[in-house]
């Protein structure tokens, strides 16, 4: 699964965003096409107009409207690698024991950098790369770093025990 979300990526300078965008989408049309067509890329495109005139760009990459929440996790649960610059997803796929490479320069959950979970693709020139590094190795053997999700629990516990 891929996705491009964050604001910074869309709107910062909107004629730079979509240079980007179509560089990112034509990195991943041309990893499918020309290795991987056993995989099925899915890339939930972005509801910015200025993003969606691009959607027909791609040949060997289903691109598919906005998704709710719980069908975006129905696909990352069924996936094998996330690629996205979205900051949650980086939790969520991690949460999930997916491999996510994030299309940012710099990531503020550096915790998934340092668990293996994570790679950073600075450049859509270093996409193709990273992508055939991690397809084959996408298993993730180690815990989520942002926790067990149990939280919301664990300070329910203390809140009852206090109060």
């Amino acid at each position: 699964m891929a996705t491009a979300l964050e604001r910074e990526n869309l709107e910062a300078h909107v004629d730079l965003c979509e240079q980007r965008y179509k560089n990112l989408e034509g990195r991943l049309d041309k990893i499918e096409a020309k290795k991987y067509s056993d995989l099925e890329f899915i890339l939930p495109i972005h509801p910015n107009p200025k993003v969606r005139k691009h959607k027909n760009l791609l040949s060997y990459v289903n691109v598919v409207d906005p998704l709710e929440h719980s069908a975006l996790l129905d696909i990352l649960v069924k996936c094998k690698l996330v690629i996205s610059d979205s900051g949650g997803l980086q939790e969520e796929s991690s949460f999930l024991k997916k491999k996510i490479i994030v299309c940012r320069k710099t990531t503020e959950r550096p915790e998934g950098k340092k668990s293996g979970q994570l790679s950073i693709c600075e450049s859509p020139d270093d996409l193709h790369g990273i992508f055939e590094e991690l397809i084959y190795n996408y298993e993730v053997d180690g815990d989520c770093p942002y926790g067990d999700g149990l939280s919301s629990l664990k300070i329910a516990k203390i809140l009852s025990e206090k109060f």
